[in-house]
């Protein structure tokens, strides 16, 4: 008898039990089979996690340390697109230019993380504590007209910093505003920003974030090109020779004729230095380098000419 009363039959001594058929079973074993496992598309999944991010941080240095090189090449007056520089040359370029500007964000972030921990934790013991964070809370999020006011003043008071001004101020203003509104959302508030105006922010903080980068990238840039023509022997020498004459009339540059019948090279050119070696060239500064003449000579890696290189 079964629970609800009705008579269940049992099968007799020696009768059989019918089984299913083989080509039903042959379905049904096709059928869990063809199934997707959680683990078949595993591979695939990691290598698009993996493969879109490492994407983005090429295009990323590669944006950055063409910033870079572009901004070296016009404080030595020519363009980045004469120098034939490969992908693999601009992202080189844009580790000096990443490497301080994640470093220290980093380092900072971590101590905030443990400072915040601490406040939010003494604020549920301390109900008075708490009342005035809330304060605080609400005045960082509505602390965006400060930093704006502060940015335009900055901008009209001190312009060598028109660079920097607008986009640090931005950045801050955007950070003070999330952190205010993660204050709330901890402290169980009712008032809460709202997920969509949020979520624009989040969006409005990366492009700030990528704007400050970009004038850092130029920056580096030119504060190389700055080092570099304020005392050019620090390069590394270079003496050229070569079987005619080139006719490079930079100042400090030393042209010397060579004698010799059986010579491949009848001219010699020293006082050079190496600025750069990229896309089958060299590229040379004289090491008596004048701001007023910006000259940058290109000589090609060929079997023509023969580059000596020393300290």
């Amino acid at each position: 008898m079964s629970e609800n009363g009705h008579r269940v039959s049992s099968p007799r001594r020696g009768q059989r039990t019918r089984r299913p058929r083989a080509d039903l079973r042959y379905l049904a074993s096709t059928d869990r089979q063809s199934r997707p496992s959680p683990t078949d598309a595993g591979p695939l999944r990691i290598l698009a996690m993996i493969g879109s991010p490492v994407a983005l941080a090429t295009a990323l240095m590669f944006y950055f340390g063409w910033i870079r090189t572009r901004a070296e090449a016009q404080a030595f007056g020519y363009d980045t697109s004469v120098t034939g520089m490969s992908v693999q040359d601009f992202v080189m370029k844009s580790i000096t230019v990443l490497y301080v500007p994640l470093l220290v964000p980093l380092l900072a972030a971590l101590l905030l993380v443990w400072l915040h921990h601490r406040i939010i934790g003494v604020a549920r013991r301390r109900a008075g504590f708490r009342d005035s964070l809330l304060w605080y809370a609400n005045s960082l999020t509505m602390s965006w007209t400060i930093w704006t006011a502060l940015g335009i003043i900055l901008l009209i008071l001190v312009p060598s910093l028109r660079l920097f001004t607008i986009p640090v101020a931005l950045t801050l203003a955007l950070l003070c505003a999330i952190y205010g509104d993660q204050l709330r959302r901890n402290l169980n508030a009712r008032q809460r920003m709202p997920s969509s105006v949020r979520a624009l922010i989040l969006v409005a903080l990366a492009l700030v974030v990528f704007w400050d980068t970009e004038r850092i990238a130029g920056a580096v840039g030119r504060a190389y090109a700055a080092q570099i023509t304020s005392n050019p022997k620090q390069l590394m020498a270079v003496t050229v020779y070569s079987p005619q004459s080139l006719d490079i009339t930079v100042p400090g540059v030393i042209v010397t004729k060579l004698s010799g019948r059986d010579s491949a090279y009848l001219y010699r050119y020293d006082g050079l230095r190496l600025l750069q070696a990229s896309g089958g060239n060299y590229f040379l500064i004289s090491q008596g380098w004048d701001a007023s003449h910006r000259r940058v000579i290109v000589i090609p890696a060929t079997s023509n000419f023969r580059v000596e290189l020393s300290r």
